[in-house]
């Protein structure tokens, strides 16, 4: 044994060792898809999906690729994904962090007044909105948000409401942007949502555009529970509406909260006579 140890040279001592750790990064490598594919659906079981699907498509130290994914739970909502890109670095990733999230084709069914079997909620107590939002814009887990091409369909009192959109958010230190442009049955609408903290406090500025409401009359029809609140005899023909807000968030509420109501070449008919209104704020 003495004799076969003197015969090691430290070239050859350093070579098995090199060899070595390649073999083991190698195995690891390869094992990757299948750990993080290990890691996700503990993640969708314990958050109470019930089935879960994925494909991993590639994995390495600054991008994960996914596909097909699909998830179910129970009667309340189910969510596939064509595509999801996670961009990220080995130090921003130590940190939790992810510089930019891409997702492509997210259909979201949700049923908004689902309850369990048993009555109770399955869910804890959510933390309060303020906490959440402070956290955040103290330290982003996540700079850059894209989801394109993507379609949420709410059911409430057994009312569909179909949704297709697109999302943009970006995200530093104590400020945040959200923007979102989509349709509501075919009603389009901009919205933008800018967030920021400042002395220990967290302001909400929002504001949504309706630029085209010749179909406002229709998406009313499309969903009765607007329309019963709106008359009979009246329409809205023609025109742009844009609503404005600002707000300070505390716990769960908004305090301070200022709306503004800005409608312009407003076009109705109400009782079979036609209105006309150039320009109207209200405040």
């Amino acid at each position: 044994m003495a004799s076969f140890l003197k015969k090691l040279r430290p070239t050859k001592i350093f070579a098995g060792f090199l060899i070595g750790s390649i073999l083991i990064i190698f195995l690891v490598w390869i094992s990757l898809p299948f750990f993080l594919k290990w890691g996700l659906s503990g993640i969708a079981r314990d958050s109470g999906f019930s089935e879960f699907e994925v494909e991993i498509e590639q994995v390495d130290p600054w991008l994960t690729r996914l596909s097909k994914i699909e998830m179910c739970k129970k009667d309340q909502m189910s969510l596939a994904i064509d595509q999801v890109n996670l961009i990220y670095s080995p130090g921003t990733l130590s940190q939790g962090a992810v510089n930019s999230i891409s997702m492509t084709g997210l259909d979201l069914m949700f049923q908004a007044d689902w309850e369990s079997p048993d009555g109770r909620s399955e869910t804890k107590k959510p933390e309060l909105l303020e906490e959440i939002l402070s956290q955040f814009l103290e330290a982003p887990y996540l700079t850059h948000l894209r989801i394109r091409d993507s379609k949420l369909n709410l059911t409430w009192d057994g009312q569909s409401y179909p949704v297709d959109f697109l999302l943009k958010g970006d995200f530093h230190h104590q400020i945040g942007r959200l923007i979102v442009d989509g349709s509501l049955s075919g009603f389009q609408f901009q919205s933008q949502v800018d967030l920021a903290k400042d002395e220990g406090k967290t302001y909400l500025t929002g504001e949504v555009k309706f630029a085209d409401l010749t179909k406002f009359s229709q998406m009313l029809e499309s969903t009765h529970s607007f329309g019963q609140l709106i008359p009979k005899d009246l329409a809205l023909m023609d025109g742009e509406l844009e609503l404005l807000a600002t707000a300070r968030v505390e716990a769960d509420s908004f305090k301070d909260l200022f709306l503004e109501l800005n409608a312009s070449d407003l076009k109705l008919e109400a009782s079979g006579h036609d209105l006309n209104v150039p320009m109207r704020s209200c405040f």
